[in-house]
């Protein structure tokens, strides 16, 4: 028994497609002996519009199939802890598989997720490769060759035990994660880096396990402005992680950036002579690190798009690191402040 699980946030119904409907479709042709098929859908369309309005445009657009079930959240108050956790509650299995929106698998993926659960009894979570989809985009391909959500080509080659799992194409032991659910506070994502930790802080055997053989694919951000606030948001969900379990994190690289800068404002006839140098350092280090995959993709264009895509990753990443982290200290400060003046007007008071 498995029950499969897709959790989106529709902001217009023409999403509903691209969103929903492929995913539903590429599990029904690749794996289709799952017992329930959950979607966890929060409805951030015209607010007007009922529930029962919105699931009917759902289940219009997606495969027919008794199996299905949509559940509705509230778009305000949900986000992926709430919505994994709320698919965990409504599943019957005790097997769950994740894959999110917009995904899709291969055959036989699904089987080789649950076959290594299966495999020991402390084997909390297993999840698959999630490379970048197919595109034409320069900027897209240079997202999906530096850092792609799940891994991308970064990610081993073998079946490997791991530190973190990633919940975007993965399968669970679900009362595992009844007993300890995603933490709902978690707005900004990292939700399953965090679960990893807390779940051996709770059980040291417990383990996780990555298998290159499931495979999956999720599409790439086509745009600067796609990619800025994906990790901008990754930035902040990545600082979370470090201020509630002290993970360290990745050097900044802003620093490096803000000294080029600085030099060139001291001395502006060799600004350009620096920014070029800049461009090529990281040019020819990308080049090296990846050149398996640019020797198969052989677009030239990706000389130029790459090192600007990794500047904005970095930049974004570290904007969402130092926001989220000030945030956090002035919020701190504030509860302070607030807890010593409700002591000094309580002193007044008596």
């Amino acid at each position: 028994m498995v029950s499969v699980i897709t959790i989106s946030r529709i902001n217009h119904e023409n999403e509903i497609e691209r969103k929903l409907s492929k995913t539903v479709r590429s599990v029904l042709e690749n794996f289709n002996s799952f017992s329930e098929y959950i979607l966890v859908v929060s409805n951030c369309t015209d607010k007007k519009k009922d529930k029962g309005d919105f699931i009917k445009a759902i289940s219009k657009a997606l495969p027919q199939d008794s199996r299905l079930k949509i559940v509705k959240t509230d778009c305000e108050n949900s986000n992926w802890s709430s919505q994994r956790n709320r698919g965990i509650k409504e599943a019957k299995s005790d097997v769950v598989v994740f894959i999110d929106d917009e995904m899709t698998v291969e055959k036989g993926s699904i089987e080789e997720l649950i076959s290594t659960l299966l495999e020991d009894e402390n084997i909390a979570a297993v999840c698959g490769a999630v490379l970048p989809e197919k595109t034409k985009n320069p900027i897209g391909k240079s997202q999906g060759i530096l850092l792609h959500p799940g891994g991308g080509f970064s990610l081993p080659k073998e079946k490997t035990e791991i530190k973190f799992f990633h919940t975007g194409f993965s399968a669970l032991r679900r009362n595992i994660f009844l007993q300890t659910p995603f933490d709902e506070s978690l707005k900004w994502g990292c939700e399953d880096m965090d679960i990893s930790i807390r779940l051996k802080k709770k059980n040291r055997n417990l383990k996780f396990f990555y298998v290159p053989s499931a495979v999956s694919y999720h599409p790439t951000r086509e745009t600067i402005r796609e990619i800025f606030h994906w990790m901008r948001r990754y930035g902040k969900g990545r600082a979370d992680i470090y201020i509630r379990h002290g993970e360290r994190m990745s050097e900044f690289f802003l620093p490096k950036l803000l000294g080029a800068i600085l030099i060139s404002a001291l001395f502006p006839p060799i600004s350009l002579p620096v920014i070029i140098a800049m461009y090529k350092f990281y040019l020819l280090k990308l080049l090296k690190k990846h050149k398996e995959i640019l020797r198969k993709e052989k677009d030239p264009k990706l000389v130029l798009t790459m090192p600007i895509v990794f500047f904005v990753m970095n930049i974004a990443f570290d904007t969402g690191r130092i926001e989220r982290i000030a945030e956090t200290i002035i919020i701190s400060r504030a509860k302070k402040l607030t807890e010593i003046l409700k002591k000094q007007s309580r002193k007044n008071h008596s």
